[in-house]
């Protein structure tokens, strides 16, 4: 079973650049609040590595979309939790990226 990504767990876009996740989520998991599908939007990335501006590649800055890894039935507030199989979107990186998850940062807590 996948596990429920919080604020501590580990997610990067497809360039090594280092997503920052916040969440206000009041479900808590290790003592971190549990990721939202509708908080993506909100999320900076630093560090990515597309950088080639001759080949007309700009570098991801934050998150636009979830396409996969939501929780089908685990919700906070009536959104779905994110889980460690999440796939999403850059918004600004050209061309789009991949956002994936390295680790949930704990083991504690899994869903569908």
């Amino acid at each position: 079973m996948p596990k429920v990504l919080t604020t501590g767990s580990t997610l990067k876009c497809a360039n090594q650049g280092k997503v920052t996740a916040g969440s206000a989520a009041k479900l808590l998991v290790a003592g971190k609040p549990v990721l939202l599908a509708d908080s993506v939007t909100a999320w900076g990335i630093v560090g990515c590595m597309q950088t080639n501006a001759n080949a007309g590649q700009v570098p991801c800055v934050s998150g636009a979309a979830v396409s996969g890894g939501a929780a089908n039935k685990l919700t906070v507030g009536g959104v779905a939790v994110l889980l460690d199989t999440l796939a999403a979107t850059s918004k600004e990186g050209v061309p789009l990226k991949t956002i994936t998850a390295s680790t949930a940062g704990h083991d504690k807590l899994s869903a569908t």
